[in-house]
């Protein structure tokens, strides 16, 4: 049976012959929004003997337009109902952070915007979710359908459809847009305003406590218990946020600097000391301790591994064993330019003696 609302391909031969005796275009239909297409519908069920006879009428010629007591004609009745185009706000899932207000008029016409404003997306391997607790990956929805569409834009606020690229073979997203992805922004391009400086302490939150999560309240590297009023913990950045390593963490897979997966949670000292470049986990998460390193105290490291979840690059839980490379290879690069530096003082010594 046709729906109330069925776009143009899925509705019945006669249906079809009564609306396009009017300037009305399947192009025209498939623009009308969910609850336009159900008034247009229901206002072919009302006009019964139009229904009963439209073969007979058409054959006869083009028949009287219906009209109502105002001698409106259908379509300038169905104008009448028309409001602004809807538009939804939407983005890619991860990558690509610009936002685009597309024409959400129905399911269809959506995708369709879609397809245009992303031509390299393949349509069989593209899904619409919107979140409703951005704190919560498990809060997303599902969007296939006109109805949806409209439970969507029933959600106070404005929210923003997410669009995935499930791949091959086909995957629901497992984590969290990028942490702040879900606000359309991202930490390198703050400004130094107090909006910013809110924002940006919220995406620390969230960064935070989905480290916490992931690395079961415990220091990676001495297994330490968190002791939250004592704060003895830490999430660090496992490439750091500076704008001079943006190059590296995207070589390196990470989209967003406060991605879980470019996170682990370390006791403050050894925070400060993986920041200082003092000691390093390789790609198969042994620790290695510099020289500087050890002469503070880190040798006892030394040969030890860090407890991380490693994933294949895919999400953005885990730490990539790229990313741990890239990582190592920042802390090599760093131990070498000491050994320079200190080899240079010391020739530069023994000439001025």
């Amino acid at each position: 049976a046709t729906t109330m609302a069925a776009l143009w391909d899925n509705i019945d031969d006669e249906y079809r012959s009564w609306l396009t005796k009017y300037p009305c275009t399947e192009e025209e239909f498939n623009e009308f929004d969910f609850d336009r297409r159900s008034k247009l519908r229901e206002e072919y069920r009302n006009d019964s003997q139009h229904g009963r006879n439209v073969n007979e009428q058409v054959s006869n010629g083009r028949p009287p337009l219906p009209t109502n007591q105002n001698n409106d004609t259908l379509l300038e009745r169905l104008l009448s109902l028309q409001a602004p185009p809807r538009k939804a706000t939407c983005r890619m899932w991860t990558g690509e952070r610009t936002a685009y207000k597309l024409n959400a008029t129905s399911f269809i016409v959506f995708d369709q915007e879609v397809k245009k404003k992303y031509p390299n997306l393949e349509e069989e391997n593209v899904s619409y979710y919107y979140i409703k607790d951005k704190r919560n990956v498990n809060s997303r929805t599902y969007l296939s359908n006109d109805q949806e569409l409209n439970d969507f834009f029933d959600l106070a606020g404005k929210p923003t459809i997410y669009i995935w690229p499930r791949g091959s073979p086909p995957l629901s997203p497992g984590s969290l847009p990028s942490q702040v992805e879900i606000h359309l922004s991202s930490a390198e391009s703050l400004s130094e305003s107090s909006h910013s400086s809110s924002l940006r302490g919220y995406v620390q939150t969230l960064f935070r406590s989905a480290v916490q999560e992931r690395d079961d309240f415990k220091c990676v590297l001495s297994r330490e218990a968190l002791r939250p009023k004592a704060g003895n913990l830490e999430a660090a950045h496992i490439i750091g946020v500076e704008r001079s390593l943006a190059d590296t963490r995207k070589a390196a897979g990470v989209l967003n600097s406060y991605d879980t997966a470019n996170g682990m949670l370390l006791e403050k000292s050894l925070h400060v000391a993986f920041d200082s470049y003092l000691w390093c986990m390789d790609e198969s998460l042994k620790v290695h301790v510099s020289e500087d390193g050890k002469n503070n105290g880190l040798e006892k490291w030394e040969g030890r591994s860090v407890m991380l979840p490693v994933g294949d690059g895919t999400n953005h839980t885990c730490p990539s064993r790229a990313l741990l490379k890239a990582r190592f290879n920042l802390y090599e690069e760093k131990v070498k330019e000491r050994k320079e530096q200190r080899k240079a003082k010391k020739e530069n010594n023994k000439g001025g003696s």
